[in-house]
């Protein structure tokens, strides 16, 4: 069996919603009209993040993150369910294709709105809500949810985890800073390597 090394980072980078769509949806649409969008981001920032949500480029091999969303910013969508996460990328990686690779997504209202050390919460007391491939266009990456998630009012964790590999390709994604601890990721970094650091543009941001 394989030993994986994951180095798990600590970003000081929130990827605050940009905008929360609690518009109803058009009559002909797939899911009911109570349900809401989550939009991560769109366009409200020139930072870029390769790790969260997703690393793109270890796509092959092993990536996931875990970040919370703080309450304050969701307000509009209290009492409501949420179908729908859209995140946007840099219009540098307007489109990315990661093949193969099938993503796991969780979600789950916690009560503080950052992490209290560079642990992740366990993914077993998280609900998953969606497990497929993703990909960009246009600069976002759409999630439709298998399972709608009920949203009642605390600070989200949303999570994103690798469960098949498949084609690593490089990705920027839109992020603002903050003073909080509120994201984590760990990507793999190969079979009897030492943990180091794969810095990005963006890393003396965090």
């Amino acid at each position: 069996m394989k030993s994986k090394h994951l180095l798990h980072l600590l970003m000081m980078a929130l990827l605050v919603p940009g905008i929360v769509n609690a518009q109803n949806l058009p009559a002909n649409s797939p899911k009911s009209t109570s349900w809401q969008e989550i939009t991560i981001n769109s366009n409200v920032s020139d930072k870029v993040s390769y790790y969260v949500p997703i690393c793109g480029q270890f796509a092959n091999y092993a990536t996931s993150s875990q970040f919370i969303i703080p309450a304050t910013s969701l307000q509009q969508i209290v009492g409501c369910t949420v179908g729908q996460l859209t995140f946007y990328t840099s219009p540098n990686f307007a489109t990315r294709d990661y093949g193969d690779a099938t993503f796991k997504v969780y979600m789950l209202e916690v009560p503080n709105d950052q992490f209290a050390s560079t642990e992740f919460f366990d993914w077993e007391s998280l609900t998953q809500v969606y497990e497929g491939t993703l990909s960009v266009s246009n600069s976002q990456m759409v999630v439709d949810l298998d399972n709608d998630f009920s949203y009642s009012g605390d600070n989200l964790l949303i999570g994103f985890d690798l469960s098949q590999t498949g084609t690593g390709v490089e990705t920027g994604w839109l992020y603002q800073i903050t003073d909080k601890q509120s994201s984590l990721y760990s990507i793999w970094i190969g079979e009897g390597s030492q943990p180091v650091i794969i810095e990005g543009e963006n890393q003396a941001s965090y």
